[in-house]
């Protein structure tokens, strides 16, 4: 390994005695409405223990002339 590393340990990945925590998904959604359409975003997060991971994030704009297709 290299002398400095970033990142933690995974104590939920490493086998021990204690019971395995449960993650907490969650997912944030936001639209904001323009003239020409509406752009959408969206995050999805897990909660595992103290830790928060960022899974995904998305985000796209649909025109007013797209919505019925």
């Amino acid at each position: 390994a290299p002398n400095h590393m970033d990142g933690r340990i995974l104590f939920e990945a490493i086998g021990h005695n204690a019971p395995s925590p449960t993650a907490k998904t969650e997912t944030i959604e936001a639209k904001h409405q323009l003239p020409s359409g509406t752009w959408r975003q969206s995050l999805r997060t897990s909660c595992v223990g103290t830790t928060v991971y960022l899974d995904e994030g998305n985000g796209g704009f649909v025109s007013s002339g797209e919505k019925g297709k």
